[in-house]
């Protein structure tokens, strides 16, 4: 080999060593931008929604008190009051319990989504299912494209 040569594969070695190094020094700074962002994130999560804690799956869970506290609609209790949020989209799930001495028909019902402040944050249908007397139900409504998890409480009311 001549010195011409070993010179030019000495120097295609540097360049691609330096190509390299740029590579590996962009990504990390990427990286490193990445999980500052995902920790200023949770931090403003934390700051902004006094009533969800998230869980380690991302998913958001209301632990106001006032949702623990047992709502009554006609002859419904509702109790075990769940609101989550996951990827956006809210979840309310509750047990409804019939305490009068009929049965409660289906009924199409609009939850009064509450804030911190009592303003309104969102109006949403629910269906509360066809009980019979002294029977319990399940309800269940869904929030699609919308994050209204941190919410201090709700009313219900006729549709």
């Amino acid at each position: 080999m001549k010195n011409k040569e070993k010179r030019g594969i000495i120097v295609l070695v540097i360049v691609a060593l330096v190509i390299m190094f740029c590579v590996r020094a962009c990504a990390k700074s990427k990286t490193n931008k990445n999980e500052n962002d995902r920790i200023m994130s949770n931090s403003d999560i934390e700051n902004k929604e006094k009533y969800t804690i998230q869980l380690e799956d991302g998913t958001k869970l209301n632990n106001s008190k006032d949702l623990k506290d047992v709502k009554k609609y006609r002859t419904i209790e509702i109790s075990n009051i769940q609101v989550t949020s996951t990827n956006g989209n809210t979840t309310i799930l509750a047990d409804a319990k019939n305490t009068g001495n009929e049965t409660f028909e289906r009924e199409i019902v609009t939850l009064i989504l509450i804030d911190d402040e009592g303003m309104q944050v969102a109006e949403i249908p629910a269906v509360i299912p066809k009980i019979e007397a002294g029977k319990a139900g399940r309800i269940n409504t869904n929030v699609s494209s919308a994050d209204v998890a941190n919410i201090k409480d709700f009313e219900i009311k006729e549709r």
